[in-house]
């Protein structure tokens, strides 16, 4: 039972780097792009999801 915990334990934690590094890399992506605030701030509120809004950063 220790070792079914301990690798779901691993399993846990890769998944957490990989989302970890794949959400950096968005929010970087997503920073390279030249911000209008006009647009940004009507967005803001809008009901869009992170795809939809080229606006979102993922909080890290």
């Amino acid at each position: 039972m220790q070792k079914l915990t301990r690798a779901r334990y691993c399993i846990t934690v890769a998944a957490s780097v990989a989302l970890y590094y794949v959400l950096w890399r968005e929010n970087k992506k997503r920073s390279s792009i030249t911000v209008d605030e006009e647009e940004r701030d009507r967005l803001a509120f809008l009901d869009l999801t992170d795809k939809e809004n080229k606006y979102f950063r993922y909080v890290l």
